[in-house]
């Protein structure tokens, strides 16, 4: 079992390994308690992901992590109708 510390490097590790594949730049990464959602992210690259994350499932963290560096192509693909 990892430490929660050695949790949050891998996190950090994924989300930086995703965006090189993405090709979306990482300008700053945070890791915040967050109430009412998983994640957020600013045009200007800065990135702001539940604290909770990453001890969660290993599918589950690259779905938020892909998710949110999905807006950089497609900024509206949450959209409704």
């Amino acid at each position: 079992m990892t430490s929660g510390s050695q949790d949050k490097e891998a996190f950090r590790g994924l989300v930086h390994s995703w965006a090189a594949k993405l090709e979306v730049p990482v300008k700053s990464l945070a890791l915040r308690n967050m109430k009412t959602k998983l994640a957020s992210c600013f045009s200007a690259g800065v990135f702001t992901f539940n604290r909770q994350l990453p001890g969660l499932e290993h599918e589950l963290q690259e779905y938020v992590i892909v998710h949110e560096l999905t807006h950089f192509r497609v900024p509206n693909h949450a959209g409704r109708a």
